[in-house]
């Protein structure tokens, strides 16, 4: 049986709040439900989000799309999983 699912809103609070203690231009970049997300980043500020049903298909998005926007060493950063 899957838990309840937070709203929008109720997901998002606690994610900028703690990105606020790290950042002060924290934003919400992709919002998912029932899928992965993964974060990969490349040297510079190239940053690129990818989704999947799997971390390995997300992370292979987010790699893809970081390369795209001229990453040269994309590498996952995080991963988070709504399941």
């Amino acid at each position: 049986m899957r838990a309840a699912a937070f709203s929008r809103a109720e997901a998002e609070r606690p994610a900028l709040a703690e990105g606020a203690e790290k950042a002060r231009d924290c934003t919400v970049a992709v919002w998912f439900d029932d899928n992965c997300c993964i974060v990969a980043s490349a040297e510079g500020s190239i940053w690129a989000g990818g989704l999947g049903r799997s971390e390995a298909a997300a992370t292979n998005d987010a790699i893809a799309d970081c390369r795209k926007r001229g990453g040269k060493k994309c590498e996952m950063q995080h991963a988070v999983c709504s399941r």
